[in-house]
């Protein structure tokens, strides 16, 4: 990966399913998020470039949170 290169995970506000990695965006309101969100266990790398805009950003718990899914799904 290069410095170019920017770490993604998947978003979707159907948290009914709970899937392997899936991880509950508890504080999405303060992130800027539209509605209860959850990210899913899907992690790809994209351009940095690509990225247009974003909603805001995670709270230090959910990133936390986050940190330890993808830990998980990558069994570190």
């Amino acid at each position: 990966m290069s410095r170019a290169d920017a770490i993604v995970v998947a978003l979707t506000t159907q948290t009914r399913a709970d899937y392997f990695g899936d991880c509950d965006i508890i504080d999405w309101q303060q992130a800027g998020l539209p509605a209860a969100s959850r990210s899913k266990g899907v992690i790809q790398t994209i351009e940095q470039r690509a990225i247009k805009s974003s909603y805001g950003v995670l709270s230090t718990t959910d990133f936390s949170r986050l940190q330890d899914s993808i830990r998980q799904i990558l069994s570190l």
